[in-house]
């Protein structure tokens, strides 16, 4: 018989000792994670001997192994069978079981296999997980301690041990458990993951870091390390890192729901609004029933300016789940957006019913009731969120900034920001400037800090200074931090010598930039206004730091060298002693306006027609309280037929007009000479209105800045009355830098008569109507050439002093 011949009439059969020899091979192939290679072997043990046991059981083993486990169980089945009495054979029976979530069998199975021998480490171990996940969390951890008794250097047994500790708020005994896995199994990647995440979120984030970024090296697709270091630097505001750790984590697994919701808040965080979008609708595609995706997708569309399609998703939220605060108080948020004031008033008072700890949404409840008008409910808000977190840097500006619209005592004032600062500004690591070339006559690396550099009042100031500042001796690099960049972000970025964009640094990243950087004078624009990265400041990066613009009050904070103002804003002698800066003013006044260029052309004309003479405000309704209610029905009552036209964002919310005309007839002045105007997107449209109005009337105690300027620039004089700080005093400010100082009042009763005599003097409204324009452009408050080189002088003076070792001191340029 020739060979094919034998081949077809069969291989002899498979001797005891052929069959142990191959089952040793398969054995060593499958320890050394050759697969491939081992699976046949035990095939061909099978076919010799199909109930052999050892063959069964760890082909089944291998066969789960590879992502086969029905196979695996169908072979574990058999060699339990085969052996019954054999408790590993049970505890692998059981693991494989749990891998295709049939855990109720397998909980049978592990049961059995403690019961046959009761010192299997593996099946109290593999119990404990099946526990755990049914919630029977004492059980569980009785299963991992015996796990641990049965054999200490179980690494694996700690480490589920210290997950379940964390998960029940044992956090000590937790990384004690975690320490133990990672010390006897130096490899063990998803103990160090475990043990970083727990670390980062206890108070450890350093240690946490350093834990986790191990536990990449060791595996650098673990996907769990890449999460916790993502909701680490999230947490730091390292976004855009934060971001590669999620992808990475999205990379090496399935799509996964809140893993898209963690990638859209990073996202949104670092101004990629667009790539933020797109992970929270794929969110809540994934998982259309929970409510965190649609939250994810309200809060996105919300900052990319889509608020009908915020609101949708955050409605989608609450019909999944109404009493959720989280989705109810973004609801709030979008609502206030679109100046339903009032319902989002609603929704923030029964987001904290339910959540009543949560400081952001008391914050942001403050800010909804200052912008409806109701500054003494806002106030309380804000220290309710002071209350349950006080190291809320931002939450304490707005106080701080809410405390203008209302005429406070000063010193209350001034001991607000102390204690800010206190709390906030001091203790902290100072830069220091040793190596710092001190030639007094040298260029000096202007820094500019804002948040404001975009489509914001802020903007129409600093432009001037910006193009017209001699940037070969006063370079600029601005530090924006610009969430919504725009065509006058785009603007002022061609201006600047250097741009840094400031979102994704932490304070600490900041501060370490700006010193990096070599910035000798950095100007901060903002103060305590919101978006403000006082926190950084107060590292002191620069040798010299000054406020301009911005909040009207001292930061207080000793790292604050100087504040920019005027005679007429702070009047020498007067306001000094309520700031900690020391204050250089500008004569020729702090303001350069540059106007919109899509200003339309001043109506001629004006006063003829047969309307009622009109008296304006534009002005937020944040600055309208009841004095400034009380200062402009003195003036309606004495102008007989005057009508009263108001034009503000929260005017278009129904609650909020309404009360508006109960307070003008609790004066006595009727509804009907009260008309308010929606808001207006475009600036020339609201420009515009101007020209059915004949004289402005300012606010107090928080006066107009930006309003003032566009009243002006379109032909309308405004009438404003002082106080005893800054804030009270930009109008003022502004109409000493035009020539119309006549219109500035120092009390209520000669803001009445002042605003009384111009309205009856037709021929001074119409000369004002018809030449204010080219009068202000004549005057320092649109030169800004001549602005700029006072900067410069300023710059100039507080580093000579710097150089020369002199502390700063109060000062005047120009």
């Amino acid at each position: 018989m020739n060979r094919k011949d034998r081949r077809a009439a069969g291989n002899p059969p498979m001797g005891v000792d052929e069959a142990r020899k191959l089952l040793g091979e398969a054995v060593s192939h499958h320890q050394a994670g050759r697969p491939q290679q081992a699976g046949p072997l035990y095939d061909r043990v099978l076919a010799a001997f199909p109930n052999q046991p050892d063959a069964l059981h760890l082909s089944g083993i291998l066969l789960a192994q590879i992502g086969r486990p029905e196979q695996g169980i169908e072979r574990l089945r058999r060699a339990v069978a085969a052996a019954p009495d054999r408790g590993e054979f049970h505890t692998n029976l059981g693991q494989a079981l749990v891998q295709s979530g049939k855990n109720a069998e397998a909980e049978t199975e592990l049961r059995k296999a403690i019961a046959l021998d009761p010192r299997q480490p593996d099946a109290h171990n593999n119990l404990g997980n099946l526990l755990k996940a049914a919630g029977q969390t004492d059980a569980a951890e009785a299963c991992f301690r015996q796990a641990i008794k049965v054999q200490p250097k179980f690494a694996g047994a700690w480490n589920n041990l210290g997950n379940l500790l964390g998960d029940t708020g044992r956090t000590d005994e937790a990384i004690a458990a975690l320490r133990k896995a990672c010390e006897l199994a130096p490899d063990f990647a998803g103990a160090f993951s475990n043990l970083g995440g727990l670390l980062a979120d206890s108070g450890a984030p350093d240690e946490g870091e350093a834990m986790l970024r191990h536990a990449l090296e060791l595996a650098p697709n673990l996907r769990a390390a890449d999460e916790h270091l993502g909701t680490l630097c999230h947490r730091t505001r390292r976004y855009a890192e934060a971001g590669e750790h999620f992808r990475s984590a999205l990379e090496n697994g399935p799509d996964d729901a809140s893993i898209r919701v963690n990638l859209a808040d990073c996202d949104r965080q670092a101004g990629d609004l667009t790539s933020a979008v797109t992970h929270a609708r794929k969110a809540s595609e994934i998982a259309p029933e929970r409510v965190d995706t649609w939250l994810a997708l309200g809060v996105v569309l919300r900052a990319q300016g889509e608020l009908g399609e915020a609101e949708d998703a955050l409605r989608r939220a609450l019909d999944i789940d109404g009493n959720h605060a989280g989705a109810r108080a973004a609801l709030g948020w979008v609502l206030d957006g679109q100046g339903r004031l009032t319902e989002a008033i609603d929704n923030y008072r029964q987001s904290l019913n339910v959540r009543p700890d949560h400081a952001n949404t008391a914050m942001n409840l403050g800010v909804a009731l200052i912008n409806a008008g109701h500054a003494e409910e806002g106030l309380d808000a804000y220290a309710r969120a002071l209350e349950i977190d006080p190291d809320s840097a931002v939450a304490g500006s707005n106080l701080l900034m809410g405390l203008n619209y209302r005429p406070f005592d000063h010193r209350r004032v001034m001991e607000a920001h102390e204690d800010w600062a206190a709390h906030h500004a001091s203790g902290l690591e100072q830069f220091n400037f040793t190596d710092r070339d001190r030639d007094p006559d040298r260029p000096l690396r202007i820094g500019v800090a804002s948040p404001d550099l975009r489509t914001h009042s802020i903007a129409f100031f600093f432009e001037s200074l910006l193009a017209n500042i001699d940037q070969q001796h006063y370079p600029v690099t601005c530090y924006a931090e610009v969430r919504r960049p725009d065509a006058i972000t785009d603007r002022l970025k061609a201006l600047a010598q250097g741009w840094v964009d400031t979102v994704p640094l932490d304070d600490d990243a900041l501060a370490a930039r700006i010193h990096d950087d070599g910035i000798d004078i950095l100007l901060d624009l903002a103060g305590h206004t919101r978006g403000n990265r006082l926190p950084a400041l107060a590292h002191k990066p620069a040798p010299l730091q000054a406020l301009w613009l911005g909040a009207p009050d001292t930061s207080g904070m000793a790292q604050i060298d100087y504040r920019v103002t005027d005679p007429v804003g702070d009047p020498p002698g007067e306001t000094e002693h309520w700031h900690r800066e020391k204050l250089v003013r500008i004569a020729t006044g702090l303001n350069c306006y540059v106007p919109d260029a899509t200003a339309p052309d001043v109506a001629e004309n004006r006063a003829q027609g047969g309307r009622p003479l009109t008296f304006t405000s534009f002005n937020n309704w944040s600055k309208v309280g009841p004095e400034t209610i009380d200062l402009w029905a003195r003036v309606l009552k004495r102008v007989e037929g005057s009508h009263l036209f108001l034009k503000a964002h929260a005017l278009a919310d129904e609650t909020i007009a309404r009360d508006a005309h109960a307070a003008f007839e609790a004066h006595g002045i009727s509804a009907g000479r009260i008309r308010f105007s929606p808001w207006e997107v475009q600036t020339s449209h609201h420009l515009d209105l101007y020209n059915q109005c004949d004289i402005a009337l300012d606010t107090w105690p928080y006066s107009g800045h930006t309003t003032t300027c566009e009243a002006l620039w379109m032909g309308v004089p405004v009438i404003t009355m002082t106080g005893d700080r800054m804030g009270a005093r930009v109008s003022a400010s502004i109409l000493q830098q035009v020539g119309l100082s006549g219109l500035v009042a120092d009390d209520p009763e000669s803001f009445a008569e002042i605003a009384t005599a111009l309205a009856a003097d037709t021929a001074r409204q119409e000369d004002l109507h018809r030449n204010l324009r080219k009068r202000m452009a004549a005057s320092p408050l649109c030169d800004g050439a001549a602005f700029a080189r006072n900067f410069e002088d300023l710059f100039r003076t507080m580093w000579r002093r710097w150089c020369a070792g002199d502390a700063p001191d109060h000062f005047t340029v120009g």
